[in-house]
């Protein structure tokens, strides 16, 4: 799900594995993009937490890449 559609849905929470910037620091070519902007800049109030089971997602995107 996409931040944006996440924020409408006002969910509380947010967790997630592993962050785009980690990912490009290892080789993927991705889009840098900071969550935490776009939620700063929103009204809604919503606690992000990142790097769950990080080095293990790490691992499965090599293993796909």
């Amino acid at each position: 799900m996409d931040i944006e559609k996440f924020m409408k849905s006002k969910i509380p929470q947010l967790y997630f594995g592993i962050s785009n910037k980690k990912l490009i620091d290892n080789g993927f070519k991705l889009i840098p993009f900071n969550n935490s902007e776009l939620v700063g800049n929103s009204s809604y109030n919503i606690n992000i937490h990142g790097g769950v089971l990080e080095q293990e997602c790490l691992e499965q995107r090599l293993r796909l890449k």
